[in-house]
């Protein structure tokens, strides 16, 4: 897998979560609908939608344009990849893998890096701002 920023990954498992909240909602009227949920965000289906939604997003042009030109199958195939990654520093028996589990995990390592890498820098530039208009 690609080393893509974590927001791009994040966005990714946002569209891939909604678009399986609506395809539940297909199956509400048939039984047992909780179970194909369950199973839909273990192994979401991966659909045009989904492609397109993601490929045409602003956040997806700035910060990993070459995906910008992903094809379906190349979209399924990273969606495999991050999904066979799990999350890291964890035992893959031990938490269950899936849509959501991952989403959490991206989610926080973005507001990691938010604070520990980007809020001291944009601190550091006011601060020379500020000096420099002293």
């Amino acid at each position: 897998m690609a080393n893509y920023p974590d927001n791009v990954i994040l966005l990714l498992l946002q569209i891939i979560l909604e678009r399986q909240q609506n395809l539940s909602h297909i199956f509400q009227n048939q039984k047992a609908n909780k179970e194909k949920y369950e199973k839909l965000l273990e192994r979401p289906i991966i659909d045009q939608e989904i492609l397109s939604r993601f490929v045409t997003d602003k956040l997806v042009i700035m910060y990993a344009p070459e995906l910008c030109e992903m094809q379906l199958r190349s979209l399924k195939t990273l969606v495999l990849d991050i999904f066979n990654k799990g999350i890291e520093g964890e035992d893959k028996e031990s938490i269950l893998v899936n849509v959501i589990t991952l989403a959490n995990y991206y989610y926080y390592k973005r507001i990691k890096d938010i604070e520990e890498t980007r809020l001291p820098e944009l601190r550091s530039q006011m601060k020379i701002i500020l000096e420099g208009k002293t």
